[in-house]
């Protein structure tokens, strides 16, 4: 005679049959899962059971922690989590709050086989069948390799721009040079050689300087009180200004990198002189006409309470209102000898200094390109 407290054989088979059905049905998702998984390289994709087990592991798992899978299946995914992550029950916690909401994203930190910790973008879904919990599915992404990857890549930008920075910058004290070479040797007058000398010296300080920024990257170095006439004047001299006029006015102290900014100065009165006036040159070129000789170029402060900082303005027919947003962009131009590098060169300077450059119309008439944000001293 049978109990109640006897086990029903009929029922005792059926459970069992939903178990190993069950358990057939976990073990189908899992090599379906991991053949998926085999296939993805750059992030980590495993399945755990419903107890936080690991069961499978692809080649993505091993780059991103180091384990091999032999030394991964069986552990408990707390193997990758941090002690004191662990201690405070963590993997637990996201492993219910998975089963609960269905699946979790995540950020947060993970170990590697060799004890390092690293940031990681994690989520976990939970993998039921008819309402009964199986498994985890888990896919991780290094953030800590994404992050080197970006930095290379920025890194790479920044050495491109770096070139095309040097190869523009340095055609203004070569052209100085030259000028004056030609000059002494047509004339004989030998005074012109201590122009081309000054000239070539401000190439190869540029040159210097340059190979600086190419290993501490594109921020300011060395700020320090510079005077505005002062920095003026030194820029108007590494300009090749075809006879143009230079106007400062006021008398600002600026709080900036001297050198870098010596190569904003510089390109803002190229672009002025070249692009300045119609009168003897009307070809276009980067962002308006270019320039001639009569050209005024004209500096100052900012006369706004407001704003902190100076402009550079000309007398030439300015900047069309459309192109004044492509004017900053590398290598924009519309002459096919122009390099477009003037004006993005100086857009990268003022916001390496978190200053803001902006076009506007000169008084009067011409291009006015104004530094704003500026601390002054």
């Amino acid at each position: 005679m049978r109990t109640d407290r006897t086990p029903d054989p009929d029922r005792t088979v059926a459970r069992l049959q939903g178990e190993r059905a069950l358990e057939g049905e976990y073990l189908g998702t899992a090599t379906r899962f991991e053949r998926l998984a085999d296939a993805v390289e750059d992030c980590a994709m495993f399945l755990l059971d419903g107890t936080g087990r690991v069961r499978t592991w692809n080649t993505g798992a091993e780059r991103t922690t180091g384990y091999a899978s032999g030394e991964a299946v069986g552990e408990h995914v707390s193997v990758l989590y941090r002690e004191e992550d662990v201690r405070s029950g963590v993997p637990d916690h996201e492993l219910r709050e998975a089963a609960a909401e269905g699946h979790i994203s995540e950020e947060g930190w993970r170990v590697r086989e060799d004890g390092s910790a690293f940031r990681a973008d994690v989520t976990i879904t939970a993998l039921r069948d008819e309402g009964k919990l199986v498994g985890y599915t888990t896919v991780m992404r290094d953030r800590t390799r994404r992050r080197r990857e970006q930095e290379l890549l920025e890194q790479q930008e920044h050495l491109e721009d770096l070139v095309a920075t040097i190869s523009h910058d340095l055609r203004n004290p070569i052209s100085v040079a030259q000028g004056h070479a030609e000059l002494a040797a047509e004339t004989g007058d030998l005074d012109r050689l201590e122009s081309t000398t000054r000239a070539l010296e401000r190439a190869t300080e540029l040159l210097d300087y340059l190979a600086k920024l190419a290993e501490e990257g594109s921020r300011t170095t060395e700020l320090e009180p510079v005077g505005l006439p002062e920095a003026a004047e030194a820029a108007w001299r590494g300009v090749e200004t075809d006879g143009a006029t230079l106007e400062v006015a006021g008398s600002t102290t600026l709080v900036a990198d001297r050198q870098r900014l010596r190569q904003l100065l510089e390109n803002l009165f190229g672009n002025s002189v070249e692009h300045g006036s119609t009168r003897n040159r009307p070809s276009p070129d980067d962002s308006a006409e270019r320039g001639g000789s009569d050209v005024t170029v004209r500096v100052g402060p900012l006369e706004t309470e407001r704003e902190r900082g100076f402009f550079v303005a000309d007398d030439g027919p300015g900047i069309p209102e459309a192109e004044r947003t492509e004017v900053f962009e590398m290598g924009y131009t519309t002459d096919p000898e122009g390099t477009g590098f003037g004006l993005a060169i100086c857009e990268r300077i003022a916001d390496a200094h978190g200053w803001f450059l902006d076009v506007t119309d000169a008084a009067g008439g011409g291009a006015r390109l104004e530094v704003s944000d500026v601390e002054t001293g």
